[in-house]
């Protein structure tokens, strides 16, 4: 629990840097520096959130994908003012905690 409130304020956290360096990126000198440090977070945050996934047990794809997509939505400049880092992380929290969630989410799989 104590680790889930840290990584959702260090998910925050980063989410509120990008939407910052999103709308000062239209600064010329300052924007495209806070644009290259805005990476260079998203990639520690994004490096931090999956090894804590990977450690608590969310090694399939089906629990990681929303906070993989959330973390890759995240990467698009200018469109990463919405925290869908911080909403995927939610949603990959509570697949690992709730595994019958998950496997009820791997199970419609469309035919073809």
């Amino acid at each position: 629990m104590v680790e889930t409130i840290i990584l959702m304020i260090m998910a925050a956290g980063a989410c509120a840097f990008d939407a910052f360096t999103a709308l000062a990126g239209f600064i010329p000198l300052v924007g495209q520096v806070l644009i290259f440090s805005a990476i260079a977070v998203d990639f520690v945050v994004f490096s931090i959130i999956e090894l804590w996934l990977i450690m608590k047990g969310g090694w399939s794809v089906r629990k990681q994908s929303a906070a993989l997509v959330g973390n890759l939505l995240s990467e698009i400049p200018f469109l990463n003012a919405i925290p869908f880092r911080l909403v995927g992380l939610a949603v990959s929290i509570y697949m690992i905690n709730h595994p019958k969630i998950a496997s009820l989410a791997g199970a419609a799989k469309p035919t073809a």
